[in-house]
């Protein structure tokens, strides 16, 4: 099982979706998301991940583009089956100030 646990900062004024993170994920099942959204956030903020042309949380409900809230966390169990390939972290902000996100995803690896 591939365990990304990692902080996201969004910088503030980034009214277009910028690349945050990036590196290179397993192929597998996204098993589990889970998203920590700090206060202040008030939906001004949010991210979605790219795992190898999979769009999550886009994969998980069509009408939701981006990771967001306020004050919030959030547990999803999925069973998304992902490519070995880039895994790249996009935010947008179209407030004045960053925002912090924590995310963690399990990933079970195909032929593990």
């Amino acid at each position: 099982m591939a365990i990304y646990s990692l902080g996201i900062e969004v910088p503030a004024n980034t009214t277009a979706p910028v690349l945050i993170k990036k590196w290179k994920g397993v192929g597998g099942v996204v098993k589990t998301v889970y998203v920590d959204v700090s206060a202040g956030v008030g939906y001004m903020a949010g991210f979605f991940v790219d795992y190898a042309g999979i769009r999550l949380p886009s994969a998980i409900d069509q009408d939701q583009q981006y990771f967001s809230g306020d004050d919030s966390e959030y547990q999803i169990n999925v069973h998304i089956p992902v490519s070995e390939g880039d895994v790249s972290i996009y935010g947008v902000n179209y407030d004045s100030v960053p925002h912090r996100f924590w995310l963690v995803m399990y990933v079970e690896e195909y032929g593990v």
